[in-house]
């Protein structure tokens, strides 16, 4: 095995052997559960789910918000999901004129109402535009649900669900995170999809 084959070995094993505790979590099993239920809420009240984070895990709420608006294997009616990261215009502005831990807050201000869930992806907890958010969320009357890493963190103290991974690293909690994700939305398709299953490209 040569260097780079070791390095995707190496990367491959922590992934393994993290999804591994995961399934074998019961809190955190809940904990999703809980999730579901709250983005299936306010989605079938009428809400749109709004999702957020920082470098890779804005990546993750693009990619949730993108499976919602399409599919991930039912032939349904589009869902309502935006990400917060999407338009670099507002984000440049919003940067520029209030500062990035105002990122969020600032658009959740103008757009979010008590009928929406927020979703946020933040491996440490500690972001402060992520802590703003769901900070703001609560002043909306949105509920948050947060997906994190393992130790308990500010931006966990204002999400009403906090599905916390328990691996060690940035890497690994995101892909944690991504298969979570990508499960999350299968559930949301699974209680509010309209038609027959039809795989996806």
């Amino acid at each position: 095995m040569n260097g780079h084959q070791r390095i995707a070995d190496d990367g491959l094993r922590r992934a393994i052997a993290a999804l591994q505790a995961v399934r074998d979590d019961a809190a955190l099993a809940a904990a999703f559960a809980a999730a579901c239920d709250l983005a299936v809420a306010a989605l079938r009240g009428g809400g749109r789910l709004y999702t957020l984070g920082n470098g890779g895990s804005a990546a993750d709420a693009l990619h949730v918000a993108a499976e919602l608006v399409g599919r991930i294997e039912s032939a349904r009616a589009a869902l309502p999901a935006e990400a917060l990261v999407a338009d670099p215009v507002t984000l440049s502005a919003l940067a520029n004129d209030f500062g990035y831990e105002q990122l969020f807050a600032r658009q959740i201000e103008a757009k979010v109402t008590p009928r929406d869930a927020l979703l946020a992806f933040s491996t440490s907890g500690r972001s402060p535009n992520v802590v703003a958010a769901l900070r703001a969320g609560h002043a909306r009357g949105a509920c948050g649900i947060l997906f994190t890493g393992p130790s308990a963190t500010p931006a966990g103290r204002h999400a009403e669900v906090v599905v916390a991974v328990g691996a060690v690293g940035p890497k690994t909690i995101q892909e944690v995170h991504r298969v979570l994700a990508h499960a999350l939305c299968e559930a949301i398709e699974q209680a509010l999809g309209d038609g027959a299953a039809t795989p996806n490209a």
